[in-house]
């Protein structure tokens, strides 16, 4: 209980009310269309869009695929000329 009377008592200890703030915040955008503009509107469209970021991942998947297909071809050589091999020689007994 007096945990939640704590955080009541820090709610309500501001300088100006919710509806005098947000008022305020509305004038000031009015009073300065630039103040406020997005840092997004400075960025390039590679940016804004994230490019880099998905060619980064895209091109993580390629190579960890590709590792993954090289291993698995190795694995598959190496288990079917030991196969092959014990084939031959059993053949030959």
């Amino acid at each position: 209980m007096e945990n939640m009377k704590r955080l009541s008592s820090e709610y309500r200890d501001r300088a100006l009310p919710p509806l005098d703030l947000a008022i305020w915040n509305i004038e000031y955008a009015v009073r300065n269309p630039n103040g406020s503009a997005s840092p997004v509107r400075s960025q390039n469209w590679m940016e804004k869009n994230l490019i880099d970021i998905y060619a980064i991942l895209v091109l993580s998947l390629v190579v960890t695929l590709a590792a993954v297909v090289f291993v698995m071809k190795i694995l598959y050589n190496y288990l079917y000329k030991s196969i092959a091999s014990k084939l031959c020689k059993d053949k030959q007994m």
